[in-house]
């Protein structure tokens, strides 16, 4: 094997082994952020909607109860808002499918996002009359996840080829010239 295919194939090993360890903790770190942003977001949702809801559930009036979980559920993306009393029954609740679109399947298994259920009390006074639980939809998370991965990897890609036809060249030159 010749020096400059060696030369090659230790650079190439060498851009991969940066690459890999990059992206590796790139998008960890997304991956973090982004099940801290889903879980900050669930407990403000389920803190602020459990005190407004708080006077509708002690006057039992079920259709503004329902009226605000529906305006909170319908702008926001989250996966699950359900009203409890303190027995444990639930009074109202919502649910979106988990659908993840325009993100591959092996994508959303590989990196899994938490999403979990954040839970607030909801008073009347002192006394606790029941329990207010939001979960975040995972759905635009793995889609900026998705997007930074596959910006990250094309960006990689373009700038191996730029470096290797750079390379390439420049070979190409210093063989001319040490030809002559």
């Amino acid at each position: 094997m010749t020096l400059s295919r060696q030369l090659y194939l230790l650079l190439g090993a060498l851009l991969l082994l940066v690459f890999i360890g990059s992206f590796a903790i790139s998008l960890n770190h997304t991956r973090a952020y982004l099940n801290m942003q889903l879980a900050s977001t669930a407990q403000d949702t389920a803190t602020s909607l459990g005190l407004s809801v708080s006077t509708q559930l002690a006057k039992q009036d079920q259709a503004t109860l329902q009226s605000m979980v529906d305006a909170v559920f319908d702008r926001g993306d989250y996966r699950i808002i359900r009203v409890q009393d303190t027995a444990g029954r639930t009074l109202y609740e919502r649910l979106a499918p988990l659908v993840i679109d325009r993100v591959p399947d092996w994508f959303v298994r590989g990196f899994p996002l938490e999403t979990p259920t954040a839970e607030a009390q909801v008073m009347r006074g002192w006394s606790q009359i029941g329990t207010l639980q939001v979960a975040s939809h995972p759905g635009y998370a793995y889609q900026q996840l998705w997007r930074d991965a596959s910006g990250t990897l094309a960006w990689f890609l373009a700038c191996t080829l730029v470096g290797f036809a750079v390379g390439g060249g420049l070979f190409l030159v210093l063989t001319e010239a040490k030809g002559r």
